[in-house]
């Protein structure tokens, strides 16, 4: 049996994918908390890591793989995927593979401003963006309020403000305190954010495609899905995919949102996670297993291609308590 190492597993992304892994592989999961949810699935062997920006991340994880003969390594969290990627040669060295794009296809994906510039060269829609490196910049923006502030880099909602004037917009900045991008708030309810993903194989080969949309996110104007629905777009995933395909020989998984404007009801593009994502399990439900899929890639294994799905799927994320005797946990987590 093949064994695979999973990160950010405290996140939706990492412990969902650390879930349905189990079922076909022995699973190393890591996180640097040491109370992260994933790290207590049943039949997963859990470690403890620094984070991922620290000092002795990249040495941590090439230590446990060379100790648990990890043979693919699935990273889950953006911070971390940059740092793997600069240092993947470490990991080709002691036998792990990943199934990842170049590390500057990786930037324009995770750096929401390069994203937006990206799709302005692709001629997607999406939402004025500025980049704010100074309170000066939020002075001088012509972008109307209310706005969203965001860091460059990050994900899961984290950090994310919905400032309603340019106060808030600068106080939200200096509380956040790091490059940031401010945006046009796209407006739409309920039902108006879209999830296109594609999963391409070593040769930038498109293997799977999905779409969902959110029927209620982790705040009002958007974050995190926590109830959504399967659905056929093709109209929005071939835009999807030609956004990736812009990026030039994209490899690997890639989870791309749009808002639907309800101003002209036209798509605009949200941003582009280059992993799998957090609800990731309604595609799993609906008849197509990126998990293993992006495994089986990153193995060079034969893969069929994957659009068809069942659209009758409905998730709603639930959260459940896992109670534990101190002794029965596993050394690593005492």
């Amino acid at each position: 049996m093949k064994t695979v190492m999973v990160t950010a597993v405290g996140a939706p992304p990492g412990l969902t994918t650390a879930k349905i892994l189990a079922k076909n592989y022995r699973v190393i999961v890591v996180d640097a908390d040491k109370y992260a949810c994933g790290l207590y699935i049943s039949g997963v062997v859990p470690y403890i890591v620094p984070v991922a920006d620290g000092e002795g991340y990249i040495d941590r994880l090439v230590e446990i793989c060379v100790l648990e003969k990890v043979d693919v390594l699935v990273s889950c969290y953006e911070t971390e995927t940059l740092v793997i990627s600069e240092q993947r040669r470490r990991f080709v060295d002691v036998g792990v593979r990943m199934l990842l794009a170049e590390h500057e296809i990786l930037l324009k994906c995770i750096d929401k401003y390069e994203t937006a510039r990206q799709a302005e060269r692709a001629a997607v829609p999406y939402p004025k963006t500025l980049l704010v490196s100074d309170v000066a910049g939020i002075e001088a923006s012509d972008i109307g309020f209310p706005a969203v502030l965001k860091p460059v880099v990050g994900s899961g909602g984290v950090g994310v403000s919905y400032p309603e004037n340019r106060a808030e917009a600068i106080e939200a900045y200096r509380q956040l305190n790091r490059k940031s991008i401010l945006q046009e708030l796209i407006p739409g309810g309920a039902g108006s954010v879209y999830l296109v993903a594609c999963l391409y194989d070593r040769q930038s080969k498109l293997k799977a495609s999905f779409v969902s949309r959110s029927l209620k996110t982790l705040n009002r104007e958007g974050g995190p899905a926590v109830v959504g629905e399967a659905v056929i777009d093709n109209d929005l995933r071939n835009m999807g995919i030609q956004l990736i395909e812009s990026l030039g020989k994209f490899v690997g998984m890639a989870a791309i949102e749009f808002k639907i404007d309800s101003r002209d009801s036209l798509p605009k593009l949200l941003e582009i996670n280059p992993r799998l994502w957090g609800y990731s399990r309604l595609a799993y439900a609906s008849g197509i297993n990126f998990h293993k899929m992006v495994v089986q890639l990153a193995l060079d294994e034969d893969v069929e291609e994957q659009h068809s799905y069942k659209t009758d799927t409905l998730m709603v994320r639930h959260y459940d308590d896992r109670v534990f005797s101190r002794e029965a946990l596993p050394e690593n987590l005492q």
